[in-house]
Protein backbone atom coordinates (compact mmCIF):
# COMPACT_ATOMS: atom_id res chain seq x y z
CA UNK A 1 0.00 0.00 0.00
CA UNK A 2 1.44 3.39 -0.95
CA UNK A 3 0.22 6.92 -0.67
CA UNK A 4 -0.70 8.88 -3.81
CA UNK A 5 -1.71 12.48 -4.41
CA UNK A 6 -3.96 13.37 -7.38
CA UNK A 7 -7.57 14.40 -7.89
CA UNK A 8 -8.52 10.97 -9.26
CA UNK A 9 -5.72 8.68 -8.12
CA UNK A 10 -6.43 7.09 -4.71
CA UNK A 11 -4.61 8.10 -1.56
CA UNK A 12 -4.02 4.40 -0.89
CA UNK A 13 -4.02 1.53 -3.34
CA UNK A 14 -5.58 -1.81 -2.48
CA UNK A 15 -4.34 -4.46 -4.89
CA UNK A 16 -6.06 -7.82 -5.38
CA UNK A 17 -3.31 -9.45 -3.33
CA UNK A 18 -3.77 -7.00 -0.47
CA UNK A 19 -7.55 -7.39 -0.65
CA UNK A 20 -7.22 -11.17 -0.43
CA UNK A 21 -4.84 -10.88 2.52
CA UNK A 22 -7.17 -8.51 4.37
CA UNK A 23 -10.26 -10.61 3.70
CA UNK A 24 -8.58 -13.81 4.91
CA UNK A 25 -7.22 -12.06 7.99
CA UNK A 26 -10.68 -10.89 9.05
CA UNK A 27 -12.88 -13.73 7.82
CA UNK A 28 -11.52 -17.24 8.33
CA UNK A 29 -14.45 -18.76 6.45
CA UNK A 30 -13.25 -16.99 3.29
CA UNK A 31 -9.71 -18.38 3.35
CA UNK A 32 -8.60 -19.57 -0.07
CA UNK A 33 -11.45 -17.97 -2.02
CA UNK A 34 -10.95 -16.29 -5.38
CA UNK A 35 -10.52 -12.51 -5.49
CA UNK A 36 -10.88 -10.71 -8.81
CA UNK A 37 -11.14 -7.03 -9.77
CA UNK A 38 -14.72 -5.80 -10.05
CA UNK A 39 -14.86 -2.00 -10.20
CA UNK A 40 -12.93 1.11 -9.26
CA UNK A 41 -14.47 4.45 -8.40
CA UNK A 42 -13.30 7.64 -6.75
CA UNK A 43 -14.13 6.57 -3.20
CA UNK A 44 -13.66 2.80 -3.27
CA UNK A 45 -12.15 -0.10 -5.14
CA UNK A 46 -14.24 -3.27 -5.32
CA UNK A 47 -13.36 -6.94 -5.74
CA UNK A 48 -15.58 -9.93 -6.49
CA UNK A 49 -14.91 -12.64 -3.90
CA UNK A 50 -15.84 -16.30 -4.35
CA UNK A 51 -17.99 -15.31 -7.33
CA UNK A 52 -20.79 -14.11 -5.03
CA UNK A 53 -19.62 -11.28 -2.78
CA UNK A 54 -18.47 -7.75 -3.56
CA UNK A 55 -15.92 -6.34 -1.11
CA UNK A 56 -15.45 -2.58 -1.15
CA UNK A 57 -12.31 -0.92 0.20
CA UNK A 58 -12.06 2.86 0.76
CA UNK A 59 -9.25 4.43 -1.25
CA UNK A 60 -9.16 7.73 0.62
CA UNK A 61 -9.86 8.84 4.17
CA UNK A 62 -12.87 10.99 3.28
CA UNK A 63 -14.65 7.82 2.13
CA UNK A 64 -14.47 6.17 5.55
CA UNK A 65 -17.56 7.90 7.01
CA UNK A 66 -19.45 6.93 3.85
CA UNK A 67 -18.87 3.20 4.25
CA UNK A 68 -19.64 3.53 7.95
CA UNK A 69 -23.04 5.02 7.08
CA UNK A 70 -23.74 2.11 4.71
CA UNK A 71 -22.82 -0.42 7.38
CA UNK A 72 -25.06 1.26 9.94
CA UNK A 73 -28.08 2.05 7.77
CA UNK A 74 -28.43 -0.49 4.96
CA UNK A 75 -29.50 -3.49 7.10
CA UNK A 76 -32.39 -1.33 8.33
CA UNK A 77 -33.16 0.30 4.98
CA UNK A 78 -32.94 -2.62 2.52
CA UNK A 79 -36.07 -4.50 3.66
CA UNK A 80 -38.09 -1.27 3.62
CA UNK A 81 -37.60 -0.65 -0.11
CA UNK A 82 -39.41 -2.32 -3.03
CA UNK A 83 -36.24 -2.68 -5.08
CA UNK A 84 -32.94 -4.46 -4.60
CA UNK A 85 -30.43 -3.05 -2.11
CA UNK A 86 -27.66 -5.22 -0.74
CA UNK A 87 -26.74 -4.77 2.91
CA UNK A 88 -23.24 -5.73 4.11
CA UNK A 89 -22.81 -9.24 5.47
CA UNK A 90 -19.10 -8.92 6.28
CA UNK A 91 -17.73 -5.87 8.10
CA UNK A 92 -14.08 -5.36 9.05
CA UNK A 93 -12.67 -2.68 11.28
CA UNK A 94 -9.22 -1.10 10.72
CA UNK A 95 -6.24 -3.28 11.56
CA UNK A 96 -2.56 -3.34 10.64
CA UNK A 97 -1.24 -1.41 7.66
CA UNK A 98 -4.65 -0.78 6.10
CA UNK A 99 -6.20 1.77 8.44
CA UNK A 100 -9.72 1.88 6.95
CA UNK A 101 -12.82 -0.25 7.56
CA UNK A 102 -14.13 -2.31 4.63
CA UNK A 103 -17.20 -4.41 3.93
CA UNK A 104 -18.52 -7.26 1.82
CA UNK A 105 -21.98 -7.39 0.24
CA UNK A 106 -23.90 -10.07 -1.69
CA UNK A 107 -23.50 -9.21 -5.34
CA UNK A 108 -26.50 -7.53 -6.90
CA UNK A 109 -26.71 -9.31 -10.23
CA UNK A 110 -27.03 -7.05 -13.21
CA UNK A 111 -25.20 -4.26 -15.00
CA UNK A 112 -24.76 -0.61 -14.22
CA UNK A 113 -26.90 1.55 -16.48
CA UNK A 114 -23.81 3.23 -17.93
CA UNK A 115 -22.46 -0.11 -19.17
CA UNK A 116 -25.72 -1.71 -20.29
CA UNK A 117 -25.74 0.10 -23.68
CA UNK A 118 -29.36 1.17 -23.26
CA UNK A 119 -31.15 2.44 -26.33
CA UNK A 120 -33.73 5.21 -26.16
CA UNK A 121 -36.65 2.78 -25.84
CA UNK A 122 -34.99 1.01 -22.91
CA UNK A 123 -34.32 4.34 -21.22
CA UNK A 124 -37.95 5.37 -21.67
CA UNK A 125 -38.99 2.11 -20.02
CA UNK A 126 -36.95 3.00 -16.94
CA UNK A 127 -39.01 6.12 -16.27
CA UNK A 128 -41.83 4.54 -14.27
CA UNK A 129 -39.75 2.10 -12.18
CA UNK A 130 -37.21 4.80 -11.33
CA UNK A 131 -40.02 7.16 -10.33
CA UNK A 132 -41.60 4.50 -8.11
CA UNK A 133 -38.24 3.62 -6.58
CA UNK A 134 -37.49 7.21 -5.59
CA UNK A 135 -41.03 7.75 -4.35
CA UNK A 136 -40.52 4.81 -1.98
CA UNK A 137 -37.08 5.99 -0.84
CA UNK A 138 -38.15 9.58 -0.31
CA UNK A 139 -41.26 8.35 1.49
CA UNK A 140 -39.28 6.69 4.29
CA UNK A 141 -40.10 8.30 7.63
CA UNK A 142 -37.39 10.88 8.29
CA UNK A 143 -37.43 10.47 12.07
CA UNK A 144 -37.12 6.69 11.83
CA UNK A 145 -34.30 7.02 9.31
CA UNK A 146 -32.41 9.42 11.59
CA UNK A 147 -32.82 7.03 14.51
CA UNK A 148 -31.45 4.21 12.31
CA UNK A 149 -28.30 6.19 11.51
CA UNK A 150 -29.10 8.43 8.54
CA UNK A 151 -27.05 11.63 8.95
CA UNK A 152 -27.91 15.16 7.89
CA UNK A 153 -26.11 16.67 4.91
CA UNK A 154 -22.76 17.61 6.45
CA UNK A 155 -21.03 17.95 3.07
CA UNK A 156 -23.10 20.71 1.50
CA UNK A 157 -24.35 18.49 -1.31
CA UNK A 158 -27.16 20.93 -2.07
CA UNK A 159 -24.82 23.93 -2.29
CA UNK A 160 -25.49 24.95 -5.90
CA UNK A 161 -22.87 27.72 -5.96
CA UNK A 162 -20.14 25.37 -4.77
CA UNK A 163 -20.97 22.72 -7.35
CA UNK A 164 -21.27 25.34 -10.06
CA UNK A 165 -17.70 26.37 -9.30
CA UNK A 166 -16.44 22.78 -9.36
CA UNK A 167 -18.16 22.01 -12.64
CA UNK A 168 -17.00 25.22 -14.33
CA UNK A 169 -13.40 24.67 -13.25
CA UNK A 170 -13.41 21.19 -14.78
CA UNK A 171 -14.79 22.31 -18.11
CA UNK A 172 -12.94 25.62 -18.43
CA UNK A 173 -9.71 23.71 -17.89
CA UNK A 174 -10.58 21.46 -20.83
CA UNK A 175 -11.49 24.21 -23.31
CA UNK A 176 -7.95 24.46 -24.62
CA UNK A 177 -7.41 20.71 -24.98
CA UNK A 178 -8.54 17.86 -27.22
CA UNK A 179 -11.98 17.72 -25.58
CA UNK A 180 -12.84 21.38 -26.15
CA UNK A 181 -16.05 20.74 -28.09
CA UNK A 182 -17.63 18.57 -25.39
CA UNK A 183 -16.31 20.81 -22.62
CA UNK A 184 -17.87 23.86 -24.27
CA UNK A 185 -21.22 22.14 -24.62
CA UNK A 186 -21.15 20.98 -21.01
CA UNK A 187 -20.23 24.46 -19.83
CA UNK A 188 -23.16 26.00 -21.69
CA UNK A 189 -25.58 23.47 -20.19
CA UNK A 190 -24.13 24.03 -16.73
CA UNK A 191 -24.59 27.80 -17.09
CA UNK A 192 -28.11 27.34 -18.42
CA UNK A 193 -29.26 25.02 -15.63
CA UNK A 194 -27.58 27.14 -12.96
CA UNK A 195 -29.47 30.19 -14.17
CA UNK A 196 -32.78 28.40 -13.62
CA UNK A 197 -32.08 27.46 -9.99
CA UNK A 198 -33.78 29.52 -7.28
CA UNK A 199 -33.22 29.68 -4.41
CA UNK A 200 -29.53 28.87 -4.67
CA UNK A 201 -29.41 27.23 -1.24
CA UNK A 202 -31.78 24.45 -2.23
CA UNK A 203 -35.20 23.57 -0.92
CA UNK A 204 -36.20 23.27 2.70
CA UNK A 205 -37.78 19.82 2.34
CA UNK A 206 -35.70 17.02 3.83
CA UNK A 207 -36.08 13.40 2.79
CA UNK A 208 -33.99 10.26 2.97
CA UNK A 209 -32.00 10.46 -0.28
CA UNK A 210 -29.42 8.28 -2.00
CA UNK A 211 -27.31 11.41 -2.47
CA UNK A 212 -25.09 10.22 -5.35
CA UNK A 213 -27.51 8.91 -7.91
CA UNK A 214 -26.43 8.61 -11.53
CA UNK A 215 -26.15 5.89 -14.15
CA UNK A 216 -23.23 4.11 -12.51
CA UNK A 217 -25.30 3.47 -9.39
CA UNK A 218 -28.43 2.21 -11.18
CA UNK A 219 -28.50 -1.55 -11.79
CA UNK A 220 -30.45 -3.09 -14.66
CA UNK A 221 -30.82 -6.64 -15.89
CA UNK A 222 -31.82 -7.18 -19.52
CA UNK A 223 -32.68 -3.49 -19.56
CA UNK A 224 -35.07 -3.79 -16.60
CA UNK A 225 -34.51 -1.78 -13.42
CA UNK A 226 -33.26 -3.95 -10.55
CA UNK A 227 -31.95 -1.69 -7.79
CA UNK A 228 -29.47 0.92 -6.57
CA UNK A 229 -25.92 0.53 -5.28
CA UNK A 230 -23.22 2.64 -3.59
CA UNK A 231 -25.16 4.19 -0.71
CA UNK A 232 -22.28 5.96 1.02
CA UNK A 233 -23.83 9.40 0.40
CA UNK A 234 -27.25 8.47 1.79
CA UNK A 235 -28.48 11.22 4.09
CA UNK A 236 -31.42 13.40 5.05
CA UNK A 237 -31.36 16.10 2.42
CA UNK A 238 -32.82 17.68 -0.69
CA UNK A 239 -34.74 15.12 -2.79
CA UNK A 240 -33.77 17.07 -5.91
CA UNK A 241 -30.31 15.53 -5.59
CA UNK A 242 -31.80 12.16 -6.57
CA UNK A 243 -34.31 13.51 -9.06
CA UNK A 244 -31.41 14.60 -11.24
CA UNK A 245 -31.13 11.01 -12.47
CA UNK A 246 -34.30 11.58 -14.51
CA UNK A 247 -32.65 14.39 -16.48
CA UNK A 248 -29.41 12.50 -17.05
CA UNK A 249 -30.60 8.93 -17.64
CA UNK A 250 -33.97 9.41 -19.32
CA UNK A 251 -34.84 11.12 -22.62
CA UNK A 252 -36.98 14.22 -22.06
CA UNK A 253 -40.08 12.52 -23.45
CA UNK A 254 -39.92 10.05 -20.52
CA UNK A 255 -40.01 12.76 -17.86
CA UNK A 256 -43.81 12.78 -17.70
CA UNK A 257 -43.86 9.04 -17.03
CA UNK A 258 -41.22 9.42 -14.33
CA UNK A 259 -43.07 12.29 -12.66
CA UNK A 260 -46.40 10.47 -12.77
CA UNK A 261 -44.81 7.50 -10.97
CA UNK A 262 -42.96 9.66 -8.46
CA UNK A 263 -45.67 12.16 -7.55
CA UNK A 264 -45.74 15.95 -7.28
CA UNK A 265 -42.42 17.75 -7.91
CA UNK A 266 -42.23 21.53 -7.63
CA UNK A 267 -40.81 23.59 -10.48
CA UNK A 268 -37.98 24.72 -8.20
CA UNK A 269 -37.04 21.15 -7.25
CA UNK A 270 -37.14 20.09 -10.92
CA UNK A 271 -34.76 22.93 -11.80
CA UNK A 272 -32.35 21.93 -9.01
CA UNK A 273 -32.51 18.37 -10.29
CA UNK A 274 -31.63 19.49 -13.80
CA UNK A 275 -28.63 21.42 -12.47
CA UNK A 276 -27.52 18.32 -10.54
CA UNK A 277 -27.62 16.31 -13.76
CA UNK A 278 -25.54 18.95 -15.54
CA UNK A 279 -22.97 18.87 -12.75
CA UNK A 280 -22.71 15.09 -13.05
CA UNK A 281 -22.02 15.49 -16.76
CA UNK A 282 -18.95 17.62 -15.97
CA UNK A 283 -17.75 15.12 -13.37
CA UNK A 284 -18.20 12.09 -15.64
CA UNK A 285 -16.54 13.80 -18.58
CA UNK A 286 -13.53 14.84 -16.51
CA UNK A 287 -13.16 11.44 -14.89
CA UNK A 288 -13.78 9.57 -18.13
CA UNK A 289 -11.13 11.60 -19.99
CA UNK A 290 -8.52 11.02 -17.29
CA UNK A 291 -9.34 7.37 -16.64
CA UNK A 292 -10.03 6.42 -20.24
CA UNK A 293 -13.46 5.08 -19.25
CA UNK A 294 -15.30 4.87 -22.57
CA UNK A 295 -18.59 3.72 -21.03
CA UNK A 296 -18.75 6.70 -18.68
CA UNK A 297 -17.84 9.08 -21.50
CA UNK A 298 -20.60 7.67 -23.68
CA UNK A 299 -23.08 8.00 -20.81
CA UNK A 300 -22.01 11.57 -20.10
CA UNK A 301 -22.35 12.48 -23.78
CA UNK A 302 -25.83 10.93 -23.91
CA UNK A 303 -26.88 12.83 -20.79
CA UNK A 304 -25.50 16.04 -22.27
CA UNK A 305 -27.66 15.55 -25.32
CA UNK A 306 -30.76 15.05 -23.16
CA UNK A 307 -30.01 18.24 -21.24
CA UNK A 308 -29.52 20.20 -24.47
CA UNK A 309 -32.85 19.04 -25.91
Amino acid sequence: MRARQDPWVPEVEVSADLAKCLIEKHFAELAGVSVEPFARGWDNVAYRVDGRLIFRFPQRRVAVPLIEVEVALLPWLAPRLPFAVTAPTHVARPVGDYAFPFAGYPELRGTTACRAVLDVAARRALGAPLGRALRALHGIDVGAAAAAGAPPDRLGRADVDRYMGLGRDRMVGALSGPHAELAGRALRVLDDTYGDVAPRGGGTERRLVHGDLYARHVIVRDGVFVGLIDWGDVHLGDPALDLGVAHALLPPDAHATFRAAYGPISAAAWSRARFRAAFYVTALLAYGWDAGDVALLDEATTALGFLEA
